[in-house]
């Protein structure tokens, strides 16, 4: 085909209009020319000039017949001009086309609708769901649109945008068939519309469905009511027919539908395979076209064949949806494997679709959850590339209605228990670290959200999952203490079992382990089975800790725990069947995670004998390994601070390979202002997603450039236009304390307090392409550090006296300055020296070294300059 193309475009270029010629079995051609060239040549010296047009074009000289016109006219010959204005109703007319050379001829319509086709070669790949959620997309554009359901042999349309008055008689099939079948004259009119009513009742095939955002309506063609008199009709139908000329059936549709309803794009819902009716949407109605399949060798096939054939007509240049794209590992191997197979241009890429589980058998639409899948091909329509000018989009918008829309929730393991998962959590770059069997205690400063990820691993079982990408794979995860669980000993009761123990003279080691008897007896069934052989541990777990009857934490547990702990035989029992447990999980190729959390808050910290609890529960962690029990794996969510003060035998075998430190990074921390904004307001996520989409995949792929970009229409991109400072860059610096520990509560709460000040502020002097301005941004600063100060007050209260005198300090500072607080505050009432205060400081996060400034010798962070009351020193940056 790309051959007979090549032929007729030299052939064009040297005898226009003076040729015809066709291409047979096995590439022979079969020629004819007239031309005015051929005067006074022979046969060989014409064919010098035609042969090696066909040798280029890699065909065989066949039947070659070259006149001059006098010759022509003498023999009787004529070359036969094809109309340059029909374009192909079937494939078979296709391939004709190409055999023969010609390309599709320009498409004139009489209104200004552009009909883009979905199309799949094969079914079950989520174009019907990709046309609807992008016509959402469309709607919430500002675009008027129309669905036209072309499956005419499968038609769904009507079943997942239903009509609102359940009404469905007739569709585009019973219309197109009155039109083409049926005679009309002022006596006999036409019975079938697209639109009317007959007493309040619609009688038209077209009805609306509203966008329960923009309120704006989508209009629905629907094929037809299923049933005998629609088969009927549909075979009665001549598809050769229907658009041989603009009086034909199809376009007398268009111009009623353009006249009534002025669309400003048609959807239409094409046939899969090589069917007739799908030829018709691609071939001859299609102005943009999208190819949905999913990335299979076999879906690649048909849809390289049908991509090439479009080409080489020179129609539309169709463009692939790859759907549904498993998240993950797999998803994304799925399209580096299919890529060879799809004949892509250079720097073409596939639009992918996520799997989304609301939208998977889904009857309600659209799909909120999933919308933003769809934008790309949204922007695609509307020619939006990259990042669009913001200032256009707010220019058509009310800013303060934008504003107001605006809602970031607080961020904390409580929240996220009531509330859309997805809107709150945002992986770190050491989330994968977290998954390592080697990490046993996971770290972090209080808000930098240890309490959320147990929350995540314990209660959110299926966005775990789904951002573990498939590394929980035969994991079972239980709580062994922490605010999910309720079946817990809280702080009171344990300085109760801290007087027991000492008074029995059992270790916590020991306690450690039956309390993870415990939780594994009541959270995981199968264990009762494993231990029903040690009868006096078997009946006492079963009477008294049973999840049937034992809710809440009592002190009929509290003795019984440590009874098992103190009591020898008990637990030599406890160990035994520790050991059990792991052959047993060993066999069925399964794991158990304990994890840990709040144990700063039930363990109390200023208690003599918090070290000695905790070490418990490391050398149960510690142990364990030593044990081999490696289906058994403990995990301890643990204050950074807490964790750095702790003596327990063995610590030294917790090193970085045993522990991780929790941090947000640069880019964890934009993902999360991005999820947070678009989270939190529909309306700032549509408006957003026309200007950078991004899905969950995306978003965690992105680089710095990106989520910059992505976050400018909320704040801006850079401080001053005349400066080179980001201001993503500028909130995040501002939230980090000396530490490199950013906390997502201060985040939050500098953007709603930012939000506050922003309605308040005079219009007049907002920015045009951004929504929060710089003067708003540093108020909310303020608050975000007045926060910041009071957490680590409560958090120290040891300090309380510096804190409440650290104003006396400028931000930057000598050595002599701390040391004449440090005399006046601390020294009297702690064992510290300087030295040791300075670092505890340091650790907190609350002041730096200044290790290249001969005039301070310490800085305090930014983040506590303004909640603190410090008065900035000249040459500490704003």
């Amino acid at each position: 085909m790309k051959s007979a193309i090549q032929l007729r475009r030299a052939l064009n270029q040297k005898f226009p209009k003076q040729f015809e010629f066709d291409v047979g079995a096995e590439n022979l051609v079969l020629l004819t020319v007239i031309s005015t060239q051929f005067q006074e040549k022979s046969r060989i010296e014409r064919l010098e000039q035609i042969e090696p047009l066909i040798k280029d074009a890699g065909l065989v000289p066949g039947i070659i017949k070259l006149y001059t016109p006098e010759e022509a006219v003498n023999d009787g010959i004529i070359i036969q001009q094809t109309s340059e204005n029909i374009l192909p109703v079937s494939w078979q007319d296709a391939i004709v086309m190409l055999s023969s050379g010609k390309t599709v001829p320009t498409k004139k319509l009489k209104h200004s609708i552009k009909r883009v086709v979905f199309y799949s070669y094969k079914g079950g790949v989520g174009r019907t769901t990709a046309l609807i959620q992008t016509a959402f997309q469309l709607t919430r554009a500002g675009k008027r649109v129309a669905l036209i359901d072309m499956d005419v042999e499968a038609p769904g349309l009507q079943t997942l945008l239903p009509p609102p008055d359940a009404l469905l008689e007739e569709g585009l099939v019973d219309y197109l068939w009155e039109r083409q079948t049926c005679f009309f004259d002022d006596n006999h009119p036409a019975k079938i519309h697209l639109s009317g009513t007959d007493q309040g009742r619609r009688t038209g095939i077209v009805y609306s469905i509203t966008d329960p955002q923009s309120r704006r309506d989508l209009y629905i063609i629907p094929a037809g009511k299923i049933g005998q008199r629609y088969v009927q009709r549909l075979s009665a139908l001549s598809t050769a027919h229907l658009f041989t000329s603009t009086t034909d059936p199809w376009y007398q549709f268009e111009q009623e539908l353009w006249e009534q309803f002025e669309p400003d794009v048609m959807l239409i819902d094409a046939r899969t395979g090589l069917n007739e009716w799908g030829g018709l949407s691609l071939l001859h109605l299609a102005d943009e076209i999208f190819i949905a399949l999913y990335p299979s060798k076999q879906n690649a096939e048909g849809i390289c064949f049908i991509r090439d054939l479009l080409k080489e007509l020179g129609s539309v240049q169709a463009k692939l949806i790859l759907s549904p794209i498993p998240e993950g590992v797999i998803g994304d191997s799925l399209v580096k494997r299919i890529k060879p197979y799809l004949d892509l241009h250079e720097g073409e890429e596939p639009i992918s679709i996520p799997y989304h589980p609301n939208v998977a058998g889904s009857y309600q639409f659209p799909v909120e959850t999933a919308l933003s899948y769809y934008a790309p091909l949204a922007n695609n329509l509307l020619e939006i590339s990259g990042v669009e000018e913001t200032a256009a989009i707010l220019a058509e918008s009310n800013r303060l209605e934008f504003i107001e829309s605006l809602s970031f929730p607080e961020r904390n393991a409580e929240r996220i228990l009531h509330t859309e998962f997805d809107t709150i959590f945002q992986k770190t770059a050491d989330f994968d670290q977290c998954l390592e069997d080697s990490v046993w205690v996971i770290r972090g400063r209080k808000g930098t959200g240890k309490s959320t990820l147990y929350t995540l691993f314990t209660q959110h079982r299926e966005n775990a999952e789904k951002r573990s990408r498939g590394r929980l794979n035969n994991i079972k995860i239980l709580s062994g203490h922490g605010n999910t669980n309720e079946f817990r000993p809280t702080s009171n009761i344990f300085e109760i079992i801290q007087k027991e123990l000492v008074k029995n003279e059992t270790d916590w080691l020991s306690l450690w382990r039956a309390y993870a008897i415990v939780q594994i007896y009541r959270n995981f069934p199968e264990f009762a089975e494993i231990i029903k052989k040690h009868k006096s541990l078997a009946s006492r777990l079963e009477y008294n800790f049973n999840i049937r009857e034992n809710k809440n934490w009592e002190s009929k547990h509290t003795n019984k725990l440590l009874e098992f702990a103190s009591d020898t035989k008990l637990s030599g029992l406890c160990y035994d069947v520790v050991t059990e447990l792991n052959s047993f999980l060993k066999e069925k190729n399964v794991k158990i995670w304990i994890l840990y959390d709040d144990l700063d808050q039930d363990i109390n910290e200023n208690a003599s004998w918090q070290q000695e609890a905790l070490g418990g529960l490391m050398r149960l962690a510690y142990d364990s390994n030593n044990q081999k029990l490696y289906q058994i794996r403990f995990k301890i969510f643990l204050r950074e601070d807490i964790w750095s003060n702790l003596v327990f035998t063995n610590k030294s075998h917790f090193g970085d390979e045993r522990t991780l430190l929790l941090k947000w990074d640069k880019k964890d921390f934009f993902r999360l202002a991005y999820r947070l904004t678009v989270g939190g307001s529909e309306k700032f996520k549509t408006f957003t997603n026309r200007i950078l989409p991004l899905t969950d995949n995306q978003l965690d792929e992105s680089d710095e450039e990106t989520l910059r970009k992505a976050l400018s229409p909320l704040w801006g991109l850079r401080q001053q236009k005349s400066k080179n400072a980001y201001v993503a860059q500028w909130v995040y610096s501002r939230l980090t304390d000396s530490s490199e520990n950013t906390y997502p509560r201060s985040l939050t709460i500098l953007l709603n307090e930012a939000k506050k000040l922003e309605i308040e502020q005079n219009p007049k002097t907002a920015p045009n392409d951004h929504l929060l301005r710089w003067t708003s941004l540093t108020e909310g600063l303020k608050q975000a550090s007045v926060e910041r100060c009071n957490a680590i007050k409560n958090e120290y209260p040891e300090f309380s006296e510096f804190f409440n005198e650290i104003s006396t300090l400028s931000s930057l500072f000598k050595k002599e300055d701390l040391e004449s607080l440090w005399n006046k505050t601390v020294k009297n009432s702690s064992q510290q020296s300087l030295d040791d205060f300075i670092k505890r400081l340091e650790q907190i996060g609350l002041l730096s070294r200044k290790k290249y400034n001969a005039r301070y010798d310490y800085a305090i962070a930014n983040l506590y300059i303004d909640g603190f009351g410090i008065t900035r020193q000249q040459g500490q940056r704003k």
